[in-house]
């Protein structure tokens, strides 16, 4: 005896594309909070004014999400180690937890994927 299925699949690729740039774009955006607080702890505070110019921006058309710091002297209190900070607060406020919370980043950016794509 032989047994015929017959099955119909119908590919929705677009529709899958779609979702995982999304989850993709929420993850990124996630990622991107977290590396902010992170930061925001190590950032020098002396008159507050690098720490409030802190921002988590993002674009959804190129993936992208980033966390800036917008004052005249933030390049260089980050990028200067013999400055002198108070306990806590140091140079390489965005890239040392960048570094630190990699595995983290990369955790929430996946887990948005996961939970979007199952």
């Amino acid at each position: 005896m032989v047994a015929r299925i017959r099955m119909d699949l119908k590919w929705k690729g677009g529709l899958a594309k779609a979702r995982s740039r999304a989850a993709t774009m929420r993850g990124l955006e996630r990622a991107a909070e977290h590396l902010y607080d992170a930061s925001q702890e190590l950032v020098p505070t002396e008159t507050l004014a690098l720490k409030e110019s802190g921002t988590v921006s993002s674009d959804a058309s190129q993936l992208r999400a980033a966390v800036s710091y917008d004052t005249e002297w933030a390049v260089w209190q980050h990028e200067d180690p013999d400055l002198e900070h108070e306990a806590g607060e140091r140079s390489k406020y965005l890239e040392r937890p960048f570094n630190t919370e990699r595995d983290e980043l990369r955790r929430l950016i996946a887990a948005e994927l996961g939970q979007e794509l199952g």
